[in-house]
């Protein structure tokens, strides 16, 4: 019976590594500085950094049971750490599966509550199954710093683009260079809308152009084409204004593509940017 206690218990606190850390990814692409400027590549970071967060989760969780629930008992982390994986591999394609004997419009909703479910219940199961006790001792108290080295490398990874983010509370000129320097057609953007008839008809000759400080912008960096969603802060010689820029951008010939939904915000007449 304590066997079996031991392989639970260490098989969960696994788990809820490996959920801790996927939740704090999830928090830090919806929350925070870094969510004010959005940049959508093709290949998407964030999904590295889910993959890497796995094993490192597995990692953790097996360290905090070791340390914190007495009586420290050490344990094979490697085996555990590929039991857990299996296990949750296993599950994912049990639940994927599963869909398929479903009919085709309950697919969707059943794929999106089965997946993590079977998905974090197959690593528990695959936890329990490869847990290999080693013996306890004293050894087992030491703090564990390689893990904890990779945990706080992992951390940072997670905080670095809170650390570099859009500088909201900058002036226009900061504001403006830090877009120039991580979206590849925003030049393009800001050079077309200072030359757009109707812009330089409310405030003459553009002299700052810069995304807002107070609304969240995106780009994202496709393959030949680069969708945009920005409001930009539009001053001149003759006052101010606000272009709300829905475009899309072709980055080899620099040059703004189409305008969509674009308008054009002066004096509190908004008027809408044609093609």
């Amino acid at each position: 019976m304590r066997a079996l206690h031991d392989r639970a218990l260490t098989s969960l606190a696994t788990m809820f590594g490996v959920v801790a850390l996927l939740g704090a990814l999830l928090a830090s692409t919806l929350v925070g500085p870094a969510t004010r400027v959005v940049v959508y590549y093709v290949v998407p970071i964030e999904l590295a950094q889910g993959l890497l967060s796995v094993p490192i989760g597995i990692a953790l969780g097996t360290e905090v049971h070791r340390l914190l629930l007495p009586p420290p008992r050490r344990c094979s982390a490697l085996r555990l750490a590929a039991g857990c994986s299996l296990g949750m591999v296993a599950g994912a394609l049990l639940a994927v599966g599963s869909v398929l004997l479903l009919s085709r419009g309950a697919r969707g909703q059943w794929l999106l509550f089965a997946l993590p479910v079977s998905t974090l219940l197959g690593g528990w199961g695959g936890g329990m199954a490869s847990y290999a006790p080693t013996g306890a001792g004293a050894a087992a108290r030491r703090l564990p710093w390689v893990r904890l080295v990779v945990f706080g490398l992992m951390l940072l990874w997670f905080l670095a683009p809170h650390l570099r983010a859009f500088p909201a509370g900058g002036t226009m000129a900061e504001r403006d260079a830090w877009t120039r320097r991580h979206v590849r057609s925003y030049g393009a953007l800001a050079r077309a809308v200072a030359a757009l008839p109707l812009v330089v008809q409310d405030v003459g000759a553009v002299t700052g152009v810069a995304p807002t400080s107070s609304d969240r912008h995106w780009a994202s960096m496709e393959m030949n084409e680069e969708p945009m969603h920005f409001v930009l802060d539009v001053v001149g010689d003759g006052g101010a204004g606000t272009f709300h820029a829905d475009c899309t951008a072709d980055y080899d010939r620099d040059v703004i593509l189409d305008w969509q939904g674009s308008t054009w915000t002066f004096g509190g007449k908004s008027t809408r940017v044609k093609e």
